[in-house]
């Protein structure tokens, strides 16, 4: 980590950009990372980059399930940009595994930031083509529900002063497993594409009529795959 001092200006232009319907809890936690830490930067090649690429800032208890190895009692940071893991088991010694060579990892509730366990799998061991890992949300037997986390470089549009200033981004995605077809696809988060999309399995009309799926957004799309597994 390298520090800077960045025009005051720079947190301005930064802090509106998280305005925003449906607010994850890992979002909230880069919000809270920027505001805390925002003259922090990390070097990205040519950029300084304000932020965290750390999913919940990283180092967080869990356990790691690597090809033909596992590590439990670990602490494991989840890299979202680079979708790198990096875990430390003896305290002192931090080693790195790329994505193709997990197959899963947990990160242990903290008790702050996030309240259950999360579990995550590589997208290829659930036939998704996607290089990257993906969030459990809900299992069922018909259907399982899936969040993805991924991060790119942003320019800070309105910093003129400082042109190799970025920030990490953070997107959060909703994908779902069809057991008995065996596809992953994506969702799209809004009512009438998920009463479409599932249509052929039972009729959402009046599940989806009055629930706003910006608010408790990970709340109310579980329930609505609890109902599409009866």
């Amino acid at each position: 980590m390298k520090k800077s001092i960045l025009l005051p200006i720079c947190l301005f232009i930064i802090l509106p950009t998280f305005c925003q319907s449906y607010m994850d809890p890992a979002q909230a936690y880069r919000m809270l990372k920027i505001q805390n830490d925002g003259y922090t930067y990390m070097q990205v090649g040519t950029y300084k980059v304000i932020g965290t690429p750390y999913l919940f800032g990283g180092k967080k208890a869990g356990s790691i399930y690597a090809k033909n190895e596992f590590g439990n009692s670990a602490l494991v940071s989840y890299n979202i940009f680079s979708q790198q893991l990096e875990f430390t088991l003896d305290g002192k010694t931090t080693l790195v595994k790329e994505q193709a060579d997990v197959d899963s990892f947990i990160l242990r509730a903290d008790g702050e930031y996030f309240f259950e366990d999360l579990f995550f799998v590589n997208a290829s061991v659930i036939g998704s083509g996607e290089k990257c890992f993906f969030h459990l949300m809900s299992e069922g037997t018909k259907f399982n529900l899936y969040k993805k986390y991924s991060s790119k470089l942003e320019i800070v549009s309105t910093n003129y002063l400082q042109s190799e200033l970025r920030q990490f981004s953070l997107s959060a995605d909703f994908y779902y497993l069809d057991k008995a077809n065996r596809f992953v696809k994506k969702l799209k988060l809004n009512k009438k594409a998920i009463s479409t999309e599932f249509k052929y399995v039972r009729d959402l009309t009046n599940t989806l009529m009055n629930m706003d799926l910006g608010v408790e957004t990970d709340k109310k799309l579980k329930s609505v795959f609890t109902i599409l597994n009866q």
